[in-house]
């Protein structure tokens, strides 16, 4: 429809979102597992080898804010920051918070991955793992 219709279409497809909010969601794997390094001194993961693409807030806000100062191009925009494995993950904020990595064997058989494949669509990548694990350690520890 979007094509045949004659409008500049412009969809966004968000990766997990992820960081520090004021109504944090405490479920989602990069929160999850930065809370436990905080709390419990210990980084656990689950289904290591799954794949999920992730957007750090900041990032979201950034390019969200940018809309109206440009023009996005039609299309569909996938926004991420990452797109990596639990398990890659779990290291860097483990290491970020040196603290042990533990992984828990048994959940591969609930494993599934959405990995954002290259192709014609549009990234938008600003932030690296490492660097959003110590401003979320920045955030935890104020």
């Amino acid at each position: 429809y979007a094509v045949v219709s004659g409008k500049c279409v412009v969809a966004l497809r968000l990766g997990t979102v992820a960081g520090p909010s004021p109504q944090m969601r405490w479920d989602l794997a990069f929160n999850a597992m930065s809370c436990d390094a905080h709390q419990k001194g210990v980084v656990t993961v689950y289904n290591p080898q799954a794949k999920r693409p992730w957007l750090w807030l900041p990032d979201c806000v950034d390019f969200l804010s940018s809309l109206s100062e440009k023009k996005p191009k039609a299309g569909i925009h996938y926004m991420w920051t990452g797109n990596t494995s639990f398990l890659e993950m779990g290291r860097l904020i483990a290491r970020e918070w040196g603290v042990p990595l533990v992984v828990e064997k048994g959940h591969e058989r609930t494993r599934y991955d959405f990995e954002v494949k290259r192709c014609c669509s549009r990234f938008h990548r600003v932030r690296s793992l490492d660097k959003c694990a110590k401003e979320m350690r920045k955030w935890l520890s104020a």
